[in-house]
């Protein structure tokens, strides 16, 4: 028996196989990968690290920074966006 046959028998559905097993697929440039890859990692610190930050800030000073302090990071992230956007058109 194989081992298709087993899985429907004991669980009672297909086994179905993708049609690119085997063949060479290119879903991406690996140099986008590993753009996303930094992309995530990025987020996944900004997460993990903003919350305390400002709870750092806020524990001596006050709650109602909590406006500035976004309005902050909002600025710095049109900043860095713009100079994203002057390094690549003059890159090409």
């Amino acid at each position: 028996m194989s081992h298709k046959n087993f899985v429907q028998k004991k669980f009672g559905f297909h086994l179905v196989e993708p049609p690119y097993i085997g063949r060479y697929v290119r879903w991406c440039d690996w140099g986008q990968v590993a753009i996303i890859g930094v992309q995530m990692a990025s987020a996944y610190i900004g997460t993990f690290i903003m919350p305390p930050a400002f709870g750092l800030i806020a524990t001596p000073l006050s709650v109602s920074l909590l406006t500035m302090y976004l309005l902050a990071i909002l600025f710095l992230m049109v900043a860095m966006y713009e100079l994203l956007i002057r390094k690549t058109i003059k890159s090409n």
